[in-house]
Formats: C-alpha cells, structure tokens, sequence
C-alpha cells in the first residue's frame, strides 16, 4: 500500500466542514450525565421474561387469580417463574460461527437526518450487551469528530467517543467490534490511527496475534479486547488494471453496486490510482479487513489476505435472495459478514434481521437501537441473556428436516396501560405473530374484541370467556423462529398498539421442557410499545405445547 503523504496535516486544516452543528465538549462529566439520560430513556426490560424476581411484582386481575387456581396452581409460583431459558454460549468456536449483536451509526439519539448525538450512547449499547458500534469519522474545524456527514446531525469529538468504548469494556468481557468510516483524507490518518491507539490503548488488538492461525481465532482470545474494522483496498498492482477511487462510507449508502464487473471495488473505468487507507490505518484492522463487494464475490474464495470482512448493505445483499442462499450461507461459514440498513430508512427504522442477515449466514446486522421496533425486538429477543454472541443453528443452510407444531392457549392479559387516561370502557384484543426464516410475521392470530373498564392508574384487564382462545402453528425450524404477542386497542380509524412480547420459540421451549410442574403455562411480561420497551407490570398469561412433526 503506498505511504501516506508526507505533508503536514491537522484535522482543524481541513476546507470543508460536514457538520452543521459544532460538536458537544468533551466532558467527562458531561458524558456521565448523557449516560444517565439515555438509561432512562432507552432502557429495555427484555430481560424481564428471563429473571422476573428482579422486577417488581405485578398486580394480577382477579378473573386471572381465579383461573390459575382453578388449575389447581400457585399464583405466585408461577409468577416467580421465568418465561425463556437460554443456553449456555461455547466461547471456543471460530469467530465466523456466531451471530453478534450489532449498532448501526450508534451515535445517534433520533433520526438518521437531524439530531442529538453523544458519546454516552456507546457505553449505553455496550452496557446492553452490544459487541459492535459504529463510528464514522470526519474530519471539521473542531478536530476529528464523528457525526452523519452531510446531515443536521449534530457531532461529537472522536476522543470522548473512543474513551467511552475503552471505559465500557472490561478484562472478561466478550470482544467488541469497532465498524470505522473514514472520511479522513489520506493525510489526516496518521493523526487518526495514533488517537485510536493513545484512547484505546492495549485493549485494542495491534496486527496479528503470532500464537494464532489465520483460521483459528475465537471470541477467547479476544476477551477484554477492541477489534477495528478498517476498510480494505486490493492494491492496483493485484487488480490487473487501475481503478476509480470512491467512496468508503459503509453505514446508509444505497450504492453498493453489488451488479458491477468485478468482485473488487471500483473496476469501473482508468484512472490514476489513489491510496485510501494509510498503512498506519490499515494495521488497525488486521482481523476485520471490510471489503465492500462486487458481482460473484460470494463464490469467491478470499484468502490472501486473511480476514476478509463482507460490508454490505440489506438491499444489496437482497438482491442476491433467494437465488444465492446456499453460496452465501456457505461464504459466510468462513468469512465474517455486515450488513447495514438501506440508505432510504430516514427515520431510523430496522430492517427484519432473520431475513436480511441471521438466515443467510451473516453474523452482523446492525440495528438502529434509538428506535424499538420490530427489528429491534427481534434483535433483543435473540440476544438476551448472553454477552452479545450467540452461535449460528447447526442446521444453518442443511435441508430443513424438522417440524414444530406449536400451540398457544391464550387466556387474558393483567394491568394493561391504556391510553384512556379519562376512564370509560375500551375494547381491546390480543395478537401474535410468527417469524422463522421463511415467515415475516405473515402466519398470525388475532383474539376477540373484550370490553374492559380503563381504571386509571392501574390499568386495564382482559380476560377471554372460558379457558380462553387458542392458536396452533406448523413451521419449519432450525433455531431461527421467534413469536410476538402485542396487546391493542381497538379504536376508530387506527388501532393502538400498546404492549408487546417477543421471544425466540427456542427460549420458551426450552423452559417450557424444564418445568413440567406448570403444564406450560406462564405469565408472560408484556413491555410498553410506546416507551421503548421498558416494563409496566403488564401480563399475558397463556399455555404453550411443543410438538416435533
């Protein structure tokens, strides 16, 4: 790779600055503050379903009372009962081998346009068990800061944003990942590459580790570490002919080109060649050399050099569904894969994750955390109760050779919070939906209307007559199949979606099978949709039997 320039550079030296607004002070105490903030205002009580005993008790409707006992049942026995049981995690398996949970532009507090941004959102996401952020570095007149170029988002000091990954991740903690977009010119990465070394320091993983194999790195030797994804260029003498210099940005782009003629980037048309990342930077990213591809790179074996990182986005690698599925889940078993949201999704929305990475091998799909949604409770729902690694299903990409036949008694849902806050009768119903790899939450139930009385300050209850309604599904599942339940009311124009639920059906099962006491029913803790996902006290109380076909 050719050397940098040797003329003198700062960041405050560069002409243009993309940043509208100037950068927040880097300010530890500032910084713990925001911390503080964000907390509160983006927690997510997943976790709830899994260890109920740490939340507080919720209040229980009195037909629900009756009709557990009726079951010759303990209430509070089963309330201390958990919902998901997740398995332990092998850290000994190839890096390749394991989903990981991913944020995308992590700065960001809103939109993707115009907004906050703080540094303080890195040590919120790696607290919730986040194993890769994203930074995107521009150079302005304030210095290296990172910040959505071109945009009214506002920036932050590059600095404040490293020493808030360093401070975030402790000696036993799994490794995390750093997804760098560089925006610096070629002459500003010196400075850039020494600051990433000065504020991370020897958490950061310095070129290869001489005890491993190219083949053999796992999560294990990366405890306590930082691994930094840096973008990667074939050299000009390797391509065969010279190549157009474009851009490196990797988070909402929507011109991968993934159609072009070359499975390496930028075989357009001559012209002089360009370095775009400094040997400085390049050494940063030894393990995680991000490659945005071209046609046919999924059949390609990329070998030289070693760790090759796929980047790409979900329109790009969609475009390649379903025609591609076996190639690229056999890619990935060897080659680590991002994919990042369509450049369209203004408003922070996420993309499904079991469609648009998880199924087809990619082991990084990084989500919007500012924003819960679908995707996000999937995301949650896969995650929960790991260190943000979790091993791909073992029948990833095999002929799928099992059924499940599942079927859920639904029998009412305790201290709704309504939106009714003058009091008065509401209707109200209870939904569920299905995801697997094959299935966007197309298969669905739907409960009857119930009239309920708004009590305020308590909520409302619902309860179906008798023993309840019940639904059954047939499904194929290899470990990648998730259930969503979500309370509404019914209301003239546009029902509102008060409450939700989602789980992976692997989880429940898996607690359902220990505790044959319960004959499978559970009080499952429904988090608020319109604050975030955090707890309220809601339940849904429902029956769930698995069946293999």
């Amino acid at each position: 790779m050719t050397p940098p320039s040797t003329t003198s550079w700062t960041a405050s030296s560069a002409t243009t600055d993309p940043c509208p607004k100037p950068p927040t002070m880097s300010d530890p105490q500032e910084r713990t503050q925001d911390v503080c903030e964000i907390r509160s205002n983006f927690h997510v009580d997943t976790k709830v379903n899994l260890t109920p005993a740490a939340y507080p008790r919720p209040r229980v409707s009195r037909d629900i009372e009756q009709f557990v006992q009726g079951l010759d049942l303990n209430v509070d026995d089963l309330l201390d009962r958990p919902t998901l049981k997740v398995n332990t995690v092998p850290d000994d398996q190839p890096l390749a081998s394991y989903y990981i949970s991913s944020s995308h532009n992590t700065y960001l507090l809103c939109r993707q346009l115009i907004g906050r941004a703080s540094a303080a959102a890195y040590t919120h996401v790696l607290e919730r068990g986040g194993r890769c952020v994203e930074i995107d570095v521009w150079p302005s007149n304030k210095g290296l800061v990172v910040t959505h170029g071109h945009t009214f988002s506002q920036a932050i000091p590059l600095d404040s944003v490293l020493s808030a990954i360093a401070e975030a991740v402790g000696p036993e903690d799994w490794p995390v990942f750093i997804s760098l977009e560089c925006h610096v010119p070629l002459a500003g990465q010196e400075e850039l590459a020494s600051m990433i070394k000065e504020k991370i320091g020897d958490k950061l993983v310095l070129g290869r580790n001489e005890d491993l194999g190219d083949n053999a790195a796992t999560p294990k030797d990366f405890f306590g570490k930082i691994l930094l994804m840096v973008e990667y260029f074939m050299p000009p003498s390797l391509l065969g002919e010279e190549v157009e210099e474009e851009s490196s940005s990797s988070s909402s782009s929507s011109s991968d080109s993934e159609g072009a003629s070359s499975i390496w980037p930028g075989r357009r048309k001559r012209k002089e060649p360009k370095p775009r990342i400094s040997d400085s930077l390049a050494q940063l990213g030894f393990y995680c050399r991000s490659m945005k591809p071209k046609k046919g790179w999924f059949t390609e074996n990329l070998v030289d050099p070693a760790h090759i990182l796929i980047n790409i986005s979900e329109s790009g690698l969609g475009a390649l569904l379903p025609a591609a599925l076996t190639d690229l889940v056999k890619h990935s078993n060897n080659y680590l894969r991002r994919v990042f949201p369509h450049g369209m999704r203004i408003t922070s929305s996420n993309l499904n994750p079991i469609t648009a990475a998880w199924s087809n091998g990619s082991q990084v799909a990084a989500m919007n955390w500012q924003v819960y949604d679908r995707g996000l409770e999937l995301n949650e729902a896969m995650f929960v109760g790991s260190d943000g690694w979790v091993p791909k299903p073992a029948a990833l990409g095999e002929p799928v050779t099992r059924k499940v036949r599942m079927k859920v008694d639904v029998k009412g849902v305790s201290a709704i919070p309504l939106l009714n806050r003058k009091g008065g009768t509401v209707d109200m119903y209870v939904r569920a939906y299905l995801f697997t790899t094959t299935n966007a939450g197309e298969k669905k139930w739907r409960s009857t209307n119930v009239k309920l009385k708004d009590v305020p300050e308590e909520g409302g209850d619902l309860s179906l007559e008798g023993d309840g309604e019940s639904f059954e599904w047939e499904f194929e599942d290899i470990g990648l199949s998730f259930i969503r339940f979500n309370v509404w009311e019914a209301v003239f124009g546009r029902d509102n979606k008060l409450t939700v639920f989602c789980g992976k059906i692997e989880h429940i099962r898996n607690e359902i099978s220990s505790d044959p006491a319960h004959n499978g029913w559970r009080f499952v803790r429904m988090l608020a949709e319109d604050h975030g996902g955090t707890y309220t006290g809601c339940t849904l109380l429902a029956r769930f039997h698995f069946t293999d076909v």
